[in-house]
């Protein structure tokens, strides 16, 4: 009987250390939908096809090579063009970087012999949440509450599916989309 108790005493704090670690991660922060102006931002990057799980991977490789040439970079970015619900792995589209300050445009022709990519968004009306980031894992918690909130509140608001933004900042993950109204 005491080996049954304190193999159930062992589960229940296991499982109490599991809920607080996915909810440390943000399992379970409230997802809140703003509509608010963003941008302008100045994305230097890379366009990539194939599965968004290795995108990190290419952010990193990025980071490395851009702070080589002296550029200030602190905040990571994907854009991810296609929904991987409907869209086969390998052809999932995105472009991912890291944002440049603006000063740093005057270098676009050393990044284009680079092949990176400068791309300039201007302010656009968008979709906005914020989700904290202590992990990789983070990551995998906003794409499993944020997407199915976005989709939620462009359904309700008879809004076009569009390119979804990532930002990657040092505490937090803010995904946006920009507003299109159906036609």
């Amino acid at each position: 009987m005491k080996k049954i108790k304190y193999i159930l005493l062992t589960l229940l704090v296991l499982v109490l250390i599991f809920v607080a670690y996915i909810a440390h991660i943000g399992f379970f922060t409230k997802i809140e939908i703003k509509e608010k102006t963003v941008g302008p931002y100045y994305f230097v990057g890379k366009e990539y096809k194939g599965d968004y799980k290795k995108t990190g991977q290419i952010k990193d490789s990025i980071f490395s090579d851009l702070t080589s040439k002296g550029l200030e970079v602190t905040t990571g970015f994907g854009i991810y063009r296609d929904d991987p619900s409907v869209t086969p792995t390998e052809e999932l589209r995105s472009m991912i970087g890291y944002i440049v300050q603006e000063k740093d445009t005057i270098r676009r022709f050393e990044l284009e012999r680079s092949n990176y990519i400068l791309q300039i968004m201007g302010e656009t009306k968008s979709m906005v949440v914020e989700f904290p980031f202590k992990n990789q894992l983070s990551i995998i918690a906003s794409v499993l509450r944020v997407y199915p909130a976005l989709k939620e509140h462009i359904i309700v608001n008879g809004y076009k599916p569009v390119s979804a933004l990532e930002l990657y900042e040092r505490n937090k993950i803010i995904v946006s989309m920009e507003i299109e109204k159906k036609e």
